[in-house]
């Protein structure tokens, strides 16, 4: 499958190989790779179920469907195991399956850029007055870095998407997404983590009314955090203000099109 004049990134398999080099590979019927998930990553990330892989395989094509795996159709409980599987179109055509556009950070019609260090989100640091009431509740809501636990002096209160890209929250949220400096749309995080969280070599997956976090890009500094549970007495006050769970998931997708999938598409 040719994917015209793309951006590519280095998978989450080459960083996660330091771990162990055990993978799942999905292909399409025609042969063209779809994704590429070390196992490390999806057991100690505890997502080591065939559901998690199809939820992926929706975030990054567009065509519904099924797995085969060792001939046989997998359910969305069953373990994963190191191989390779078959993703089976609902429509039964054996075409090459349609990515979704992106990954889409800063910018709305370029790729992003490996290992570039630009933010792609507000740094609540600086003195106008929304940026200050957005990290005052911040600080109230998580008190220290939701990764680290870092005190709250060394941490950036950032967007969960760029705050420069408002046509994403009008995308999620609909027309709901006015106002970009709730408390629902950031998270407190160490100053280095929040630019880990930009390049999207960090993301937060709700999962069965938890946050897990997963390190798409496997670090020694950041390895320790793979897998954390965030569960929702982590945060003060109200469930309202709580990190917003589908800006998470768009942002989740963007980086599994960048690590498990490898290659932006229609940017």
């Amino acid at each position: 499958m040719s994917h015209g004049d793309q951006s590519h990134y280095p998978l989450s398999l080459e960083t996660w190989s330091e771990v162990s080099p055990e993978c799942l590979k999905v292909l399409d019927e025609s042969g063209a790779m779809l994704l590429v998930m070390p196992l490390a990553f999806l057991k100690d990330g505890k997502v080591s179920q065939f559901g998690y892989v199809l939820d992926c395989i929706r975030r990054n094509f567009e065509e519904p469907g099924s797995l085969l795996f060792q001939n046989a159709i997998v359910g969305e409980d069953d373990p994963i195991q190191e191989g390779q599987a078959i993703f089976l179109r609902e429509d039964g055509r054996k075409d090459p399956c349609t990515p979704l556009r992106g990954p889409r950070f800063k910018f709305k019609y370029r790729a992003a850029v490996e290992g570039a260090e630009t933010s792609t989100m507000s740094n609540s640091k600086r003195s106008t007055a929304n940026q200050s009431h957005f990290r005052l509740a911040l600080v109230a809501r998580d008190f220290s870095c939701l990764l680290s636990d870092a005190d709250y002096e060394k941490c950036t209160a950032c967007h969960i998407l760029p705050q420069s890209r408002p046509e994403y929250y009008e995308e999620v949220l609909g027309n709901q997404a006015r106002y970009l400096f709730s408390p629902a749309y950031g998270l407190l995080l160490r100053d280095d983590l929040h630019h880990s969280f930009d390049r999207g070599e960090i993301a937060l997956l709700p999962h069965q009314g938890q946050y897990i976090v997963h390190i798409f890009k496997y670090d020694k500094d950041t390895a320790s955090y793979h897998g954390k549970i965030l569960d929702m007495n982590r945060f003060r006050g109200s469930a309202k203000t709580r990190p917003n769970n589908d800006l998470l998931l768009f942002h989740y997708q963007q980086c599994s099109m960048k690590y498990l999938r490898g290659f932006s598409f229609g940017m």
